[in-house]
């Protein structure tokens, strides 16, 4: 597969190049790298659960009401409150839960508790968490 970031150096059949934010990263078809990446934000599906509740909302509301205003400016509202809710929710989980880097940093230290005769190397990237695996070669093919 053809490289596409800036070659800064070639070393056999490892190379290091440098990425779109500036890093140096080493390519090398003997060693294993899986990336771990973190939402940092609400997902488009919490989004629409938000408005399909809010949707049954409104229109339990106006029909207690009898009032087809209150169904069309309360569904007009939802243009502010579904993506305001949204990020309320998404925000009460992190602070239950824990923010989706914390607990990708738990699922690594779990896994590498259940390997032990794994070596991980784990690095911060801008979406999350690098992992080099450093045990044994492995195959690209």
């Amino acid at each position: 597969m053809p490289i596409r970031e800036e070659i800064v150096s070639r070393h056999r059949d490892s190379v290091i190049t440098r990425n779109s934010y500036g890093a140096l990263c080493i390519n090398t078809p003997d060693v294993l790298f899986p990336d771990i990446d973190t939402n940092k934000e609400p997902s488009g599906m919490l989004y629409l659960a938000v408005f399909f509740i809010y949707l049954a909302c409104v229109i339990v509301a106006s029909t207690y009401m009898k009032s087809w205003l209150l169904f069309f400016a309360l569904l007009f509202l939802n243009i502010g409150i579904v993506p305001m809710l949204g990020n309320i929710l998404f925000n009460l989980v992190h602070l239950v839960l824990g923010s989706e880097d914390h607990l990708a940093l738990q699922r690594i230290r779990d896994f590498s508790k259940h390997h032990q005769d794994w070596h991980l190397r784990v690095y911060r990237s801008p979406n999350g968490y690098r992992v080099m695996i450093m045990h044994k070669k492995f195959d690209p093919h």
